[in-house]
């Protein structure tokens, strides 16, 4: 399929994808990070289409693995806030440590 093609789809479908990406997400700005996910792999994989007709079908798969990968990524980070009740280096250690075998 010709880029300029795919280029044309996804300025006219741009809405439906951010509003694909926002009903799968919480909040705006994962679901714009989602979104822009999606159109990069739009991108990325056209050349690969074998069948033009299939596109429309096509997108939508990418859209649903690009979603899939989305929330792997986000749930591999795991941040922690930091308690300043320690006093030293030693405490603080002390305490991840605790608060990890917690989870």
């Amino acid at each position: 399929m010709r880029q300029d093609a795919v280029k044309k789809f996804i300025e006219e479908n741009m809405k439906t994808i951010f509003a694909y990406a926002l009903s799968r997400v919480s909040d705006k700005e994962d679901a714009e990070d989602l979104a822009g996910d999606i159109v990069i792999a739009i991108l990325q994989s056209t050349p690969r289409l074998k069948e033009e007709k299939a596109f429309y079908g096509y997108v939508w798969a990418i859209a649903a693995n690009t979603y899939k990968k989305f929330l792997h990524n986000k749930n591999r980070l795991h941040y922690a806030e930091m308690n300043e009740n320690y006093a030293s280096e030693e405490d603080l250690l002390d305490g991840v440590v605790q608060e990890e075998e917690f989870f």
